[in-house]
């Protein structure tokens, strides 16, 4: 049978000859189509990494989860501290941060929504080595007022390198770099809040947010002592005026316990350096917003001045420093 099947392929040649060739042209067909397919992958991956994702992304578990209204609870609470474990893991190059956030970009004739991510820019000129750049720079430095657009969002927007733009987002308060801009945030979402629906969802993610705020070292270095730095009177100003202005959304929407005890809190601020025998521990436990302009909560407001003047005279009878506290 052998010998039959080899003097059969020896004898007509060119039907060996033909079949030989659509057997090698088909092998290299699939192999030369494996290849392109396997290094469009490859090449979109390392696009993909190099122009966006990096390697590795961390984040919280339910950040998928939340709605684009709540970005800020979806943020790492302290990313700093990520970052340097991550950093000092063997296999790591570089570790770098961004915040994805929605807005309106304004070009001076319309608003234009868009979604934005904030970079660390000269950490991601590194990393975005496949970005292609149609017109104008990278950003470079950190600090500046620029923004990258997509080529989709410069041509709906008609803006062209060195134009002016207005960007207008809510900036997520745990983003900000200092304890200034995070409680001057606060007290400038709260107002714009107050007026946008005051929802009770949003009112809530801004009262954890100041509590943050107001547990920060800076901030409980300045309750003990006024003087500690130049910039205590300041943000202990500001801080009064964040809880006044958050207990004002509570108040308005009929919310009488937490706005009770934010409005006490921001007397207990204002008032801070009463210590014992320093004043009438009474004047840093007043709910003067309620009895001023909310008298349906009277009664609230009076439970919620009477814990606060309890804690001030405990403190006052064994000789303690008053720190002020929220009665979450």
């Amino acid at each position: 049978m052998l010998r039959l099947a080899l003097r059969n392929v020896l004898r007509h040649r060119l039907r060996t000859a033909l079949t030989l060739a659509a057997i090698g042209s088909g092998v290299a067909g699939l192999v030369l189509s494996g290849g392109f397919v396997e290094d469009s992958l490859l090449q979109l991956r390392e696009a993909t990494i190099h122009s966006q994702l990096g390697h590795l992304q961390i984040h919280r578990a339910d950040s998928r989860q939340e709605r684009s209204s709540a970005q800020s609870k979806s943020m790492n609470d302290n990313p700093q501290s990520v970052m340097t474990r991550v950093r000092s893991l063997p296999q790591v190059d570089d570790v770098m941060a961004r915040v994805n956030f929605e807005a309106a970009l304004n070009n001076g004739r319309a608003d234009i929504p868009v979604q934005g991510v904030g970079v660390q820019p000269d950490k991601e000129a590194r990393l975005g080595t496949s970005l292609k750049m149609i017109a104008g720079r990278a950003l470079v430095g950190e600090g500046g007022y620029e923004i990258l657009l997509g080529e989709g969002v410069a041509n709906a927007s008609k803006l062209k390198p060195g134009d002016r733009a207005t960007l207008l987002a809510n900036c997520p308060v745990n983003s900000l770099p200092t304890i200034d801009d995070r409680i001057a945030a606060v007290s400038a979402q709260a107002d714009d809040a107050r007026y946008a629906g005051n929802k009770p969802a949003r009112r809530q993610e801004l009262k954890q947010a100041l509590w943050r705020q107001t547990t920060e070292p800076e901030i409980k270095a300045c309750f003990r002592n006024r003087n500690a730095s130049r910039a205590c009177g300041r943000r202990l100003a500001a801080l009064a005026r964040a809880y006044q202005v958050l207990a004002e959304s509570f108040l308005v929407a009929r919310e009488c316990a937490e706005g009770a005890v934010l409005d006490v809190m921001r007397s207990q601020v204002s008032f801070q350096a009463l210590g014992p025998g320093g004043g009438d521990p009474a004047l840093r436990c007043r709910s003067e917003r309620i009895f001023a302009a909310y008298k349906s909560c009277a009664d609230v407001g009076e439970a919620a001045e009477r814990r606060c003047l309890a804690r001030v005279q405990a403190a006052g009878k064994q000789g303690v420093p008053i720190v002020p506290d929220v009665d979450r």
